[in-house]
Formats: C-alpha cells, sequence, structure tokens
C-alpha cells in the first residue's frame, strides 16, 4: 500500500515545505516557551499568598496556559502533517530511482545474456587479435560489476524507502495521538 502515499498531489515543492516544517518548529518553541512563562507565573502567583486578587491572577494564568497548549498541540499538528508531505516526496523519489535502477540491472542482464551466448572460443575465433579477444572479455566483467552495482544501490535505496515508509508511518501516529490530545484540551477548556 505504500503506492498510495506517492500519488499524493503535492501542493508544495520540498524546498516549501521544509521551510514551512522550520517556521511551525520556531512557533512551537516560541509557544513552549511562552508556556513556560506562564508557569512560572503561576508559581509566583501561588507563593504569594491566598488574595481574591491572586486566586484571580492564577485562573487567568491556567486558562492562558491551556490556550497556549492547545496552540502548541495545533503547531505540532501541522508541523507533523507537513513532515508527512515531505516524506510523500521522498518515498515517491525512492520509488522511482527503484524503477530506473530495476531497469538498468534488467539492462546488464540481457546484455551479459548476449555475452554469455558467445563461448570463449567463440570470442577468440571471431576476434583478428588476443587483444580484441581480451577488450571482449574485459567488457563482460565491466558488465558483471555494474551489474553488481547497480544491485548494491537498488538495495540501499530499498532500505531508504522502507526507512521513508516507516517514519511516516510514525508520524502519522504521532498525528492521531495529538489530535486526541488536543480534542482533551479543547474539552477542558
Amino acid at each position: 500500500g505504500h503506492l498510495l502515499i506517492a500519488s499524493i498531489v503535492f501542493a508544495a515543492t520540498p524546498e516549501e515545505l521544509k521551510k514551512a516544517i522550520e517556521d511551525r518548529s520556531k512557533e512551537f518553541q516560541g509557544v513552549n516557551t511562552k508556556i513556560q512563562e506562564v508557569q512560572n507565573n503561576i508559581l509566583a502567583a501561588e507563593q504569594k499568598g491566598k488574595s481574591l486578587t491572586q486566586e484571580v491572577k492564577k485562573a487567568d494564568y491556567r486558562i492562558s496556559q491551556l490556550n497556549l497548549n492547545i496552540k502548541s498541540s495545533q503547531i505540532k499538528i501541522d508541523k507533523l502533517e507537513l513532515e508527512i508531505q515531505s516524506l510523500a516526496y521522498d518515498i515517491n523519489d525512492k520509488e522511482m530511482a527503484i524503477e530506473a535502477k530495476k531497469e538498468a540491472i534488467a539492462d546488464f542482464l540481457r546484455q551479459l545474456q548476449e555475452k554469455d551466448r558467445e563461448n570463449t572460443l567463440m570470442i577468440f575465433l571471431k576476434n583478428k587479435s588476443l587483444a580484441e579477444s581480451f577488450s571482449e572479455s574485459q567488457s563482460i566483467n565491466n558488465l558483471s560489476e555494474g551489474l553488481a552495482a547497480e544491485i548494491d544501490t537498488l538495495r540501499i535505496i530499498k532500505n531508504e524507502l522502507s526507512d521513508n515508509l516507516e517514519q511516516a508511518a510514525n508520524k502519522k501516529e504521532d498525528v492521531v495521538e495529538e489530535n486526541f490530545n488536543l480534542k482533551n484540551k479543547k474539552a477542558i477548556s
């Protein structure tokens, strides 16, 4: 089912997504700093004693803190969704690279099969000199090495694709969890 991810219509370029993710990260840090400041204000208000004014201040701080927590969750969800979109680009790129590598491997195999049809004696007889025969033999070695390199690269790309798919699945789970947290925070407010 990972082909479904790659068929998503991309609204933003990878560069725009990266910038948006960075912006959300900064915004998230800013909100979390404000949450900490409000928490410090609550602690300071609690140490000042129990007057009506202090209780009202504490209640205001707690409301402010809850609103900031809601905003923090919303930013986190936005950021996760942008990261999922970004991973979808990576997944799509990896799938296209895998197809290209498969085609290259098939081409190497076809060439090797053609060379394999001609046995060593035929190669020697077909060519006018020993140097030409050696050159033909060397080209078979080059094809074999090229094939091995393509297979190694394919294996690496498949591992990267697997990692990207796992990251996307984890981020989707994080979005579900954060949406649940957000719903609870909104229910409290």
